[in-house]
């Protein structure tokens, strides 16, 4: 465990990492330079065999808010349910390493947070030559009803890891985890149980995730044999 631990944050950022040395910087400088200052940021890399883990340790030992821990390789289910585990703040949010977000993009999910909320947002899909609006809800910021959230995640519109701000004490008082033994859709099946056991959803309709589709290295495109 890290010796730069700070307790109580108000938001837990996990960030898994698998051989993401390249996007590390460009990742982690859009998250410290937050407008939004209260938070931590839980590194889990996830056994790299490139310079990952060598450029978070420098992070750690720069800034008082990370913390590293490492596994062998198992997953970014397993990365972010270890993630889950380590985190001490109020709420919750995944980024992935190959993506960045807004310098506002805390500060304007929490304007709307409470106890008992999920947060959906829009996302910004990043090609080599376009970039892509990924629009859950066709309409302006607002509160949700449950049945909208759930059938926008069944669909997929809300279905990404990315883009979710979500009561961290709830998801951890009633055990909601990432099914580590599938490899496709596993963020859909957490987000419709977190969604189950949310009370209150509310949408940010501005753009304040990066989803970088140019690699095709990338977690979310890794082609599956079986």
């Amino acid at each position: 465990m890290s010796c730069f631990k700070k307790s109580n944050p108000k938001v837990s950022i996990v960030v898994p990492i698998y051989n993401g040395e390249k996007y590390i910087n460009r990742c982690l400088e859009s998250i410290l330079n937050q407008s939004y200052k209260d938070f931590e940021v839980i590194l889990i890399d996830d056994g790299s065999k490139d310079s990952s883990l060598k450029k978070l340790c420098d992070y750690e030992k720069k800034d008082t808010r990370i913390r590293v821990f490492t596994q062998k390789n198992s997953g970014p289910s397993a990365a972010r349910n270890r993630g889950i585990k380590e985190s001490e703040g109020e709420y919750l949010i995944f980024i992935d390493i190959d993506d960045y977000v807004s310098e506002f993009y805390l500060e304007k999910n929490l304007l709307k947070m409470d106890k008992k909320t999920l947060i959906l947002s829009n996302v910004l899909e990043v090609f080599t030559r376009k970039t892509e609006k990924r629009e859950i809800f066709d309409k302006k910021s607002c509160s949700l009803e449950k049945i909208e959230v759930l059938k926008s995640i069944i669909n997929g519109k809300a279905g990404l890891v990315c883009g979710k701000l979500i009561d961290l004490k709830m998801l951890k008082n009633k055990k909601i985890l990432f099914d580590e033994n599938i490899e496709m859709c596993e963020d859909q099946l957490f987000f419709l149980e977190v969604a189950l056991e949310s009370e209150e959803f509310y949408y940010e309709s501005e753009y304040l995730y990066y989803y970088d589709r140019r690699d095709n290295s990338s977690l979310s495109l890794k082609y599956k044999k079986n």
